[in-house]
Order: structure tokens, then C-alpha cells, then sequence
């Protein structure tokens, strides 16, 4: 039996968004402020859950949704993940929570592009999963960085300008 650590825990809340925002929940290549052990180790989600309301609208115009997802390939030019949670559309005042997901262990390795112990639809490209970003805010952690192959993110996708939105993620995962 391999040996596990965690679990450990995380939340991202952002407030005020009213464009497509991303930011990292997990990074599987730091092992400082996200912990695990090692780059070398797997990271496995356990358990996740996620809000989305829009807190004011331009004329009922504002639509969007949430997605988490795990960062399957990215370039200089843009990225695509595997999406695993996904709210409902959100518009005039409406609000997402979801209750906590378990997962039963999600494993975040990315082999040859392809998340490889789930099967998750994959996203468009996007051009915030670019590997030289460098501004991806974890406002919790107080960092700004790019995202790699591997890393569990959240995605504010605005799909209709004019609303403001606010969001919050919590994930629990364990390393091994």
C-alpha cells in the first residue's frame, strides 16, 4: 500500500468578476503552498463543492457558468481541461451551490493530454489556461502564476456580457 498524506483542504472566492475569470485550486507543481508530497506524487480530489450567484445585471443580459476542471494540455497560446463539476447557467440573480461532491479519489494525472482515471468532457480552447499567463490569482494564497498540465482550476466562463459574479470553491484531496 502506497503511502498517503492529507487530506488537505483549499477555497477560492472571488467577488465582483464581470469577465471569464480562472484561478488555480490545486497546483501539482508546488508542493509548498499546495500541499502534497512532491511533484513526483499523484494528487488525488476527494471531495469538492462550488457556488456561483450573480450579484448584479446589465438589463438581464449577464449569463455564465462555473466550471472545475483539470488542465489537460496548454501552450503559449491557449489550453483545454476536463471538466468535472459544471453549475447551471446563471442569470439574473440566480445562484448555484452545489452539494459536496465526493469523488471517490480523482486522480489529476495528465498522460499524452488525457486526464487518466476519469472520463470528463473536454473544454474549448481558452486563453486563460496559456502556460505564460502569469497573472491567475489565488486570492486566498496570495499568488499570481501560470497554470500547467495536471492542475485543478476554476472557470468563470462568462458566456453573455453584463452581469457581475461571485464564486467560491472548496476542494478536499490527498497525496500518494
Amino acid at each position: 500500500m502506497a503511502n498517503e498524506f492529507g487530506p488537505f483542504y483549499h477555497r477560492n472566492k472571488a467577488t465582483g468578476k464581470t469577465a471569464d475569470d480562472l484561478q488555480i485550486i490545486v497546483d501539482v507543481s508546488n508542493d509548498t503552498d499546495y500541499p502534497h508530497q512532491g511533484t513526483s506524487a499523484s494528487v488525488v480530489l476527494d471531495r469538492l463543492r462550488f457556488r456561483v450567484k450573480e450579484t448584479a445585471n446589465d438589463g438581464n443580459a449577464g449569463k455564465a457558468t462555473l466550471q472545475i476542471g483539470v488542465v489537460e494540455e496548454n501552450d503559449a497560446t491557449n489550453g483545454t481541461m476536463a471538466i468535472i463539476a459544471e453549475s447551471t447557467i446563471i442569470g439574473a440573480g440566480d445562484e448555484h451551490e452545489s452539494d459536496w461532491l465526493f469523488f471517490g479519489g480523482i486522480d489529476l494525472r495528465v498522460v499524452s493530454g488525457v486526464l487518466t482515471l476519469a472520463n470528463a468532457p473536454v473544454s474549448g480552447d481558452l486563453t486563460l489556461l496559456q502556460n505564460d499567463q502569469g497573472n491567475l490569482v489565488d486570492a486566498e494564497r496570495n499568488t499570481n502564476k501560470s497554470v500547467g498540465v495536471g492542475d485543478l482550476v476554476v472557470f468563470l466562463d462568462e458566456t453573455t456580457d453584463g452581469g457581475t459574479y461571485e464564486y467560491e470553491v472548496q476542494a478536499i484531496w490527498r497525496a500518494s
